[in-house]
């Protein structure tokens, strides 16, 4: 059963970024509808420039013109000395003067293989940085993650039925990480088609977007699920839904209310065991964190995780965002505990 889709409501005046009409909505349309992984161009390699000279004096030596003209020629120039009685000095001369006709036509053919090499690099170089200029850095998926945090804020005290500052004792903290369909990352590795937007503002932007070059490799997807973390006086109160950041629609929203002192612990951990999405892809070395209740009831978030096929590894884009965003929450929430535990 497919589960329909909510908007947010975008109320406030610094939510019109967020909106179907703005710049940004745009541009984050138009990264994920790039189709950046089929056989993009790979960084050249630079040509060794410093075992260039080497290669020079090799081909002075290793000319074959070099070693089989030299020959005939101190022949020739023997005996011209000797028939002629020209001074050796001359004949030195001249001699001189063949190797170095020689060495120069060597090192020309070498020039020339160099001056082809850097010709290619600079070619490759820039189809290179003109393919990387028209991509969007994905930084703008984390800029609009945050700029969500107020719109999902306000449907978390809706749910939740407080009233902000009235109701809590400190503001709410916020985690999200990514929303993991089996179906995406299958697709990554080949094995089935693309969820692409069929409809609606985001109609023709894919789920997710590989890239796999430079120092923004990874995956980066649309949905997302935040959890939304509310402190009353006595209880801890908390919000999940899992949206999609072009559309800003919402899925799966659920609320938990719990007293603190039924809190047990919380931590951000690893989870290595791994976890089969079939048709070979393993989901590997995921990260998530993790609130531990009295009854045995667990509440966390995913932070991140690798997709991994064989020695081929797909890793979350962002990841160091995604971390550090909810350790700042992990040591939020252990502050306020620890005020309410007397510690």
């Amino acid at each position: 059963m497919v589960q329909e889709r909510v908007q947010f409501t975008l109320a406030a005046k610094n939510d019109l970024s967020l909106s179907t009409e703005s710049k940004e909505f745009e541009d984050v349309k138009t990264f994920f509808s790039q189709i950046s992984s089929e056989n993009p161009p790979k960084k050249p390699t630079a040509p060794d420039y410093s075992s260039r000279q080497g290669e020079i004096d090799g081909a002075i030596w290793s000319n074959k013109i070099s070693r089989m003209g030299l020959v005939p020629v101190c022949i020739i120039l023997a005996g011209v000395t000797l028939i002629m009685e020209v001074n050796l000095c001359c004949t030195v001369f001249l001699l001189l003067l063949t190797i170095v006709g020689y060495a120069e036509d060597a090192v020309k053919t070498v020039q020339k293989k160099f001056d082809d090499e850097d010709l290619i690099y600079e070619n490759a170089l820039k189809r290179y940085n003109d393919y990387l200029s028209e991509q969007i850095d994905p930084k703008i998926i984390f800029d609009r993650l945050n700029k969500t945090e107020g719109v999902v804020s306000r449907s978390s005290y809706t749910n939740l039925g407080i009233r902000p500052k009235v109701d809590e004792i400190t503001k709410p903290c916020y985690i999200y990480g990514p929303y993991l369909e089996p179906q995406d990352f299958l697709s990554a590795f080949g094995f089935i088609s693309k969820r692409i937007d069929s409809d609606g503002p985001g109609r023709g932007a894919h789920y997710y977007r590989v890239i796999d070059y430079g120092p923004t490799k990874g995956i980066y997807f649309r949905e997302y699920e935040m959890m939304v973390i509310h402190f009353a006086e006595n209880h801890i109160m908390i919000y999940k839904c899992v949206f999609d950041i072009l559309e800003l629609t919402k899925i799966k929203e659920q609320t938990f209310e719990f007293s603190y002192n039924h809190v047990v612990g919380i931590r951000i951990f690893g989870d290595d065991s791994g976890k089969d999405l079939s048709s070979g892809v393993a989901l590997t070395g995921s990260k998530r964190l993790e609130i531990s209740l009295t009854s045995g009831e667990k509440v966390g978030i995913l932070i991140n995780a690798t997709a991994k096929m064989g020695e081929e590894d797909f890793v979350i884009g962002g990841e160091h965002i995604l971390f550090e965003n909810a350790n700042r929450a992990m040591v939020k929430i252990r502050k306020v505990l620890r005020v309410k535990s007397g510690n």
